[in-house]
């Protein structure tokens, strides 16, 4: 028995899917279902650490045009050599409003194969109102009876289930089951100087770091927390770092929180690492006191559950599905845009290291 996955690309630039599929994948052949990627493989297509790592079956097809909407034209032809050669027992869809969404749904009704699709945040409202007009012809077109077909929509967390209702899919089944998360094993850094090495930071090792870790994108609210940073008591008194890691939207943004810190009066203090390679993920939750993500929204948040796992507490938002951890006391929940709790929240953290 196998599940073959389709997903609109691997590249790690992306964070979500290119995390959460192929941990996925791994994970059920350790429980005996076998699994196959198909992804559409963009120009500036990056490694994909857990597929090289794993030794996952992956096979990408080239993009032409635009990556909004992924058409990628053997993307069909691998479909239809997999789904009618080796026949899977179902086809996971991890995305929604590009080709090989479409694609993989009009193979898989073909074979008559039954079909999952994982919205991975595309129906939160937000989502929605981005590109609003190519979403809602996409949904005349095929995701909407994509989804009213399917064998069950796969949701993160509560509020996706919940998001799935709103968007008008009332009666469709849905269920939630939380991502999987490989635990961070921070141990062979014996020093936060060897962790800093390692991501060739130079900052004091004997100062406080906090550190952010994910797309850094508008919709994390960056911008905020580099305010709360400047803002918290403990940041200031103890001199502490801001790394703020992970690929950025684009140039102009990462342009824009730098002089968004230099406005603040923290911009010797806040790094922009860019994308993290190999162990350098590791590293940074190694470099850490506290991990920060300010969300607008997030249906899961793997960056949250790793940090977690490594022992730092975590700031973050009620827009993320990590109640628990404020429940439990290792992490501090605001409303999105309260930089004074995010600031608080930081305080909190920080004053509470030895």
């Amino acid at each position: 028995m196998y599940v073959l996955h389709v997903v609109s690309d691997l590249d790690e630039a992306y964070g979500g899917p290119s995390q959460s599929v192929p941990q996925l994948v791994h994970h059920l052949a350790a429980e005996g279902v076998g699994g196959r990627i198909l992804y559409v493989e963009t120009l500036a297509q990056s490694r994909n650490r857990i597929v090289e790592s794993r030794q996952l079956l992956a096979q990408g097809a080239r993009i032409r045009g635009s990556r909004r909407i992924c058409y990628a034209p053997d993307l069909r032809r691998l479909l239809r050599e997999a789904v009618r050669s080796s026949a899977p027992a179902l086809v996971h869809i991890h995305s929604m409003w590009r080709y090989n969404a479409w694609a993989a749904w009009q193979e898989a009704r073909a074979a008559g194969l039954p079909v999952v699709v994982s919205p991975r945040s595309n129906l939160y409202g937000h989502s929605l109102r981005k590109n609003r007009l190519i979403k809602q012809a996409a949904r005349r077109l095929f995701v909407d009876r994509m989804l009213t077909e399917a064998a069950f929509v796969h949701a993160t967390a509560a509020s996706e289930t919940e998001a799935v209702r709103a968007a008008g899919y009332k009666t469709v089944p849905v269920r939630t089951i939380p991502n999987g998360i490989d635990p961070v094993d921070v141990s062979g850094f014996a020093t936060r100087a060897a962790a800093l090495s390692a991501l060739q930071l130079e900052t004091d090792p004997a100062r406080p770091h906090v550190l952010f870790l994910s797309r850094v994108d508008p919709r994390k609210r960056v911008a905020d927390l580099i305010a709360a940073f400047a803002a918290s008591e403990q940041a200031r008194s103890q001199a502490a770092e801001l790394l703020i890691a992970g690929p950025a939207a684009s140039e102009g943004y990462a342009a824009d929180l730098r002089a968004r810190a230099a406005a603040e009066g923290v911009a010797e203090r806040v790094h922009l690492l860019g994308m993290l390679r190999d162990g350098q993920r590791t590293a940074a939750y190694a470099a850490a006191d506290v991990f920060a993500l300010p969300t607008q929204f997030e249906n899961f948040g793997i960056a949250i559950g790793e940090a977690l796992s490594a022992g730092l507490p975590v700031v973050t938002t009620t827009a993320t599905p990590w109640a628990a951890a404020a429940e439990n006391g290792v992490g501090h929940l605001v409303e999105p845009g309260d930089t004074g709790g995010l600031a608080a929240g930081l305080d909190r953290f920080l004053l509470a290291l030895p």
